[in-house]
């Protein structure tokens, strides 16, 4: 296994942090594999607001002996945008809500999974806060039909 990892600072808002590696090995019919993994991720943060982009891929023939994957051959790709509104106030120090959409591809462009959400922070006082989020889940089934509506409300 080989790969390269870096982080940069472009602007005070913009960051750019990336780590891609390969993999050489064989598996249990000791047929050889080769293959990549790696994930970007670009973030522009202000006081007010933040944005990032993430993209994620592991082809299908990518091994580690480093760590456990649960998942090989996709591309995944995020977008995310949380809002920051700070206050004076005791029962609402800092109120950060946000949206994103996640979707996994596989090694060919189609879209396997998606999730689309919703979350928001809220922080009251200076040691208790609270954290909700809202999950709609949809996913490719192996005839090609798509189910949707998987929703998911966490709160803590």
């Amino acid at each position: 296994m080989f790969g390269a990892d870096g982080q940069a600072y472009l602007s005070k808002a913009l960051n750019l942090e990336s780590a891609w590696f390969g993999s050489v090995a064989s598996d249990l019919n000791e047929r050889d594999l080769s293959g990549y993994a790696g994930q970007t991720r670009v973030s522009w943060k202000t006081e007010n607001y933040r944005v990032f982009l993430y993209q994620q891929s592991i082809s299908d023939e990518f091994r580690s002996e480093a760590g456990f994957l649960t998942r090989h051959g996709f591309h995944r790709l995020m977008a995310k945008t949380d809002l920051y509104f700070n206050a004076d106030h005791p029962w609402a120090r800092e109120v950060s809500p946000g949206l994103w959409a996640d979707y996994y591809l596989d090694e060919t462009g189609r879209v396997v999974d998606e999730i689309l959400a919703a979350n928001t922070f809220w922080r009251f006082g200076e040691r208790l806060f609270m954290f909700s989020k809202y999950e709609r889940y949809g996913e490719r089934l192996e005839d090609g039909d798509w189910l949707g509506g998987g929703d998911v409300f966490s709160f803590w």
